[in-house]
């Protein structure tokens, strides 16, 4: 959780730095933070119920062996649902995906110049709904630890088939 509390401090330090901020509204920060935390706690569930599957057999011994022994490894499990977490609401963000099941953005702002501080300026959902469906998703891709890499996957072999597909023509 320490690891956990510097990289949210890390993400609104430079969010604050980047994005000009104190003159705009807090929503794309707490939306930014809800997603990384979110997916986090995603991690960390599925990690917890690994552990209970896996040691629920073994002498409680063994089990304080194992678990003293690997402690570094269950800080990883909680910052990749947050990385992962991020990542979708980017794929998300670029509606490369579209579905009643995705969430909806707010429309651009004026600022569409193609700039990290407008990407991050039109960070907000159209609804409540949406937001949930933010949430949920976030949680998903933290707790489903595959769900995000092979999302990327398919997308890297439908862009190389698109792109052979281009070259034969």
């Amino acid at each position: 959780f320490v690891i956990m509390a510097l990289l949210s401090f890390l993400t609104v330090l430079i969010y604050f730095e980047c994005a000009d901020i104190w003159d705009r509204s807090l929503d794309q920060l707490a939306t930014i933070l809800t997603i990384g935390i979110t997916g986090a706690i995603g991690g960390y569930l599925s990690l917890q119920q690994r552990i209970q599957k896996k040691h629920n057999h073994l002498d409680p011994l063994d089990t304080y062996l194992e678990l003293s022994h690997g402690q570094g490894s269950y800080f990883i499990s909680p910052a990749l649902g947050s990385v992962f977490a991020l990542l979708l609401f980017f794929i998300f963000k670029t509606e490369i995906f579209t579905s009643t099941m995705f969430p909806k953005f707010a429309p651009y702002s004026d600022d569409d110049s193609g700039t990290l501080i407008g990407f991050f300026s039109d960070i907000t959902v159209d609804t409540n709904i949406d937001y949930a469906k933010v949430i949920i998703w976030s949680f998903l891709a933290g707790f489903a630890e595959r769900l995000v890499p092979d999302t990327l996957e398919k997308l890297v072999s439908k862009v190389n088939r698109d792109m052979g597909e281009q070259g034969n023509k």
